[in-house]
């Protein structure tokens, strides 16, 4: 949404959200050097949420800054960013984005199976071809995804995955969210 009258909100140049005025957080009762980590040189709050502003005007909240992910080239890049672009594609059910100084991006892709059997019968696809079709669906919805982002953002390798992310495995949340190093630990 957009930031009450008293708030002043800016985003750091790694995208962080940075908050300021009367009623933020002003620091930790008696303990100094907590509140200076919380706080920049300037006074600004460090929120620890990644935003980005809409065209009309709106702080988009996009990920956690713990979860941003430094390539081996040291671009900072916040993974819920891409990963929200297959978000509308009924296709997908997840798609994990991961490259913790790696020299490029790879993504785990969970495919919703009853779309892909609907997709896939549309096509007219033979059991035979159906690993190929099934790739190549899905090369074509990430080289779309791609052409969007920039270079370093972009998703150079991914794997269709078959064992299902579930809280039961622990890899995703009570609340459904990914844990993506535990993810990348189980799948690499």
């Amino acid at each position: 949404g957009k930031p009450l009258p008293s708030v002043e909100i800016k985003l750091a140049e790694d995208g962080e959200i940075l908050a300021k005025g009367p009623n933020v957080f002003a620091g930790y009762h008696k303990d100094p050097e907590a509140s200076s980590q919380v706080f920049d040189e300037a006074g600004w709050f460090k929120t620890g949420d990644v935003g980005r502003f809409t065209d009309d005007g709106f702080l988009q909240i996009i990920d956690r800054k713990k979860e941003i992910l430094v390539t081996a080239g040291g671009k900072n890049v916040p993974p819920a960013n891409i990963e929200l672009r297959f978000a509308d594609d009924p296709l997908f059910s997840h798609v994990v984005v991961y490259g913790d100084g790696q020299k490029y991006l790879v993504a785990g892709v969970w495919l919703d199976p009853e779309m892909l059997d609907a997709q896939l019968a549309k096509d007219g696809v033979s059991p035979d071809d159906r690993p190929a079709r099934v790739r190549d669906i899905v090369q074509t919805r990430v080289d779309k995804v791609n052409a969007e982002l920039a270079r370093f953002e972009q998703i150079r390798k991914f794997r269709v995955m078959d064992v299902p992310l579930t809280v039961a495995s622990g890899l995703l949340t009570t609340t459904l969210k990914v844990k993506r190093k535990k993810v990348w630990e189980t799948f690499k």
